[in-house]
């Protein structure tokens, strides 16, 4: 596994807030995994999280609740953990 880049993970977290906050004004399913991820994604931003994660709350809410209808956010949650559980790629976005 390779070290969680901090300033890569700020970017994807910021990133992945912005989308689900975006969506959450339409989609409760976009609420509930923004809640789900809250601490994750603070922790992201503010450089606590110095190492990998193994479990990332949210795979079902794409396909099971619907929100695979919304390509950028489920981007954004795609990449947010592929950092966070296998570290930095950032050579491949």
């Amino acid at each position: 596994m390779n070290k969680v880049s901090e300033r890569n993970l700020k970017q994807l977290a910021e990133n992945l807030e912005l989308m689900l906050i975006k969506y959450s004004s339409v989609d409760d399913a976009a609420k509930a995994l923004l809640r789900a991820l809250s601490d994750l994604i603070q922790s992201a931003k503010n450089g606590s999280l110095k190492n990998n994660v193994e479990n990332v709350p949210g795979r079902m809410s794409f396909t099971e609740r619907g929100l695979s209808q919304y390509r950028d956010l489920e981007e954004a949650y795609a990449l947010f953990k592929l950092e966070v559980t296998l570290g930095d790629f950032s050579d491949l976005y």
